[in-house]
């Protein structure tokens, strides 16, 4: 079990998260539960304008990693890595499950341009 603040950043940065089980299956986490892999529930909400943020309590299996960052502040980009191989390193070192199958089905299809920009430079 883990909270989870879903506070924006300077500059329109928002937070991510994601959830890494043991069978290097990764899942976009947003604070909604996740049948099958996790539950989640909004335990405090602070009302600040454009600032308002909710903090959730995350129940999640042993196993099972929670990744959150907040998106980069130069670029504005949730991965800035310039490639698969740098992205997938900077995932493992934070959830060892993350496999390079897992991480390309959910780049591919949550973030497509960000897969089509990666594959370009591994073709150049």
């Amino acid at each position: 079990m883990t909270t989870w603040n879903n506070q924006k950043g300077p500059r329109k940065r928002r937070r991510m998260g994601l959830l890494v089980t043991k069978n290097g299956r990764i899942h976009y986490f947003d604070g909604s539960s996740i049948p099958g892999v996790c539950t989640s529930n909004e335990t405090a909400f602070e009302r600040n304008g454009k600032w308002s943020n909710s903090t959730f309590t995350v129940v999640f299996h042993e196993t099972t990693v929670l990744v959150s960052w907040m998106q980069d502040l130069d670029t504005g980009k949730s991965f800035p890595q310039r490639t698969w191989k740098d992205a997938l390193s900077w995932l493992q070192e934070k959830a060892p499950a993350a496999t390079q199958r897992g991480f390309e089905h959910y780049v591919r299809s949550k973030l497509p341009k960000l897969a089509d920009r990666w594959d370009a430079v591994d073709c150049a």
